[in-house]
């Protein structure tokens, strides 16, 4: 499965993608019925179908009745601070970062297309 470092800087002190993951199979498994919001899809990072497709198979695994993807948006202040976080932790993902913020429409266009 797919999971990023990038959480640390981008949701400090939230927990890990797979503790979360943890959490919601251990709901599931108790028969509460769980679902998974992939936001913000991160250009260059977690974008393609690939990764989104092994996202989703990997949390209907674990019991996810629902997956539902949401892309970034491109804020000002949010294109600025991610480009910041993703040079210093992800520095292979900025070009595919910018690429896709300069043509935030058809990115997101696409990414919102995806169904999982």
């Amino acid at each position: 499965m797919i999971v990023s470092s990038i959480h640390r800087s981008h949701e400090p002190g939230a927990p890990s993608p797979s503790r979360r993951l943890d959490a919601m199979e251990a709901l599931s498994d108790a028969g509460i019925r769980t679902w998974v919001f992939l936001a913000p899809v991160l250009p260059g990072l977690a974008d393609s179908p690939a990764d989104l497709r092994a996202l989703a198979a990997e949390a209907r695994r674990r019991g996810a009745s629902e997956v539902l993807v949401d892309p970034m948006n491109f804020y000002p202040a949010v294109r600025h601070r991610m480009d910041a976080l993703i040079a210093e932790h992800r520095p292979s993902g900025l070009a595919a970062w910018r690429d896709a913020a300069n043509r935030a429409e058809s990115w997101r266009a696409a990414v919102s297309d995806f169904r999982p």
